[in-house]
């Protein structure tokens, strides 16, 4: 989403900068971004697991949207057989569309494989999502431990030696802070950014100006108000996190000096290519799952099943309303819903990323991921003997 202007601009700068006031703990876990994370989301639907009966009781999440019109539509289409078998003056009209049956019915078998094929690659799909989303919050969790001890490793051997500032200087301890804040605020960044990208630039309810002011309240103080507004408009705001990353992940590696009882430079070059690693895998995750955002199923293959699915539900509520006439109404009804029904859900699931029920909790994904990261970096600091 690419948004410029001085009002956005000035919204951003309205009591958003504390990136250089706060500690980077207290930037993760500030309670307004969190707010705003939590806000990001749509409460998220789960089924009883030992219930058949409570998740009959509610509409929501079923798609229904989706479901209205085909339904109304097919009830009207009994509702006008029916009256036509009653007043048509052809009166053997009904006993020759009941005689359909043996034509009507082999119709069902290659639907049927084509609606298993269809809700099953939905499944994957989400499954997908979900699986490169757990990614990324593993990969997360490697990189920040990753860095936080090779970071913290000089310091902590000189306490331990009783020597303190014998193998590094304070002045490196405090580029090695700096570092190790600046890589965990834009790895929190990162999955936010992920998470604007994947999720659609409008949502129901909402402006532009009240989305594009929330997606900055996600970010809060991890980022001051020049970096946060270049990753916000850029065209591909994902791309600029990972530059950023990488960049940091080099000066950690090569610029910050680990001392001559830290690491060797072949421990630099291995440290180097594990953050890279590291990098690399959560640019495939996000890669996964702007794939399936991007590439529904081919067109032939939906249209094809729509225009049968269709075409056999007008053809057996035909044959329904002549065979049993209006008590025949209900069970067409149940039946029409529970086909249509598979293909609305298919299309619920085939691309997670919305503000729907059945989606992904993207920002409660980033609440738990800016938590780990935010645990790592006290542990690891509180090993070393500092102050997070």
């Amino acid at each position: 989403m690419t948004k410029t202007g001085n009002s956005k601009e000035g919204d951003i700068e309205a009591g958003h900068d504390l990136a250089h006031e706060l500690s980077t703990n207290d930037a993760i876990l500030h309670p307004k971004r969190l707010d705003a994370l939590n806000c990001s989301d749509v409460p998220v639907l789960t089924y009883h697991r030992y219930s058949l009966i409570r998740d009959h009781q509610t509409c929501r999440g079923r798609n229904g949207g989706m479901l209205v019109v085909p339904l109304v539509a097919l009830l009207v289409w009994d509702v006008f057989w029916e009256l036509l078998f009653l007043y048509a003056p052809n009166e053997g009209l009904r006993d020759t569309v009941s005689s359909w049956g043996p034509l009507i019915n082999p119709l069902l078998v290659p639907i049927s494989f084509l609606m298993v094929f269809r809700l099953t690659r939905a499944a994957i799909r989400f499954w997908d999502s979900r699986a490169a989303m757990g990614k990324i919050i593993q990969t997360c969790r490697d990189t920040i431990s990753t860095a936080s001890v090779a970071l913290a490793s000089p310091r902590r051997l000189t306490n331990k030696a009783g020597r303190m500032g014998n193998v590094v200087s304070n002045k490196s301890y405090s580029i090695h802070d700096e570092l190790l804040d600046k890589y965990a605020r834009w790895l929190c960044a990162f999955t936010i950014m992920v998470k604007n990208f994947l999720r659609p630039e409008k949502r129901k309810g909402w402006d532009d100006d009240e989305l594009f002011n929330n997606r900055r309240k996600e970010i809060g103080p991890l980022l001051s108000d020049s970096e946060a507004q270049r990753a916000l408009t850029a065209n591909h705001c994902v791309l600029v996190v990972l530059d950023r990353l990488r960049e940091i992940a080099h000066d950690i590696c090569f610029v910050a000096p680990l001392g001559d009882g830290g690491m060797h430079q072949m421990g630099q070059a291995a440290l180097y290519k594990q953050l890279n690693t590291h990098i690399d895998s959560l640019s495939g995750a996000f890669g996964a799952m702007e794939r399936i955002r991007g590439t529904p199923l081919p067109f032939v293959y939906v249209s094809h099943l729509r225009t049968f699915l269709l075409l056999y539900l007008l053809l057996f509520n035909m044959h329904g309303m002549a065979s049993f006439g209006w008590t025949a109404l209900f069970a067409l009804f149940a039946a029409n819903w529970a086909l249509l029904a598979i293909e609305a859900a298919s299309v619920e699931c085939e691309r997670p990323f919305g503000w729907s029920p059945n989606h992904l909790p993207m920002g409660k994904f980033c609440w738990v991921i800016g938590e780990n990261i935010a645990q790592t970096i006290d542990e690891v600091k509180q090993q070393s003997g500092v102050d997070s």
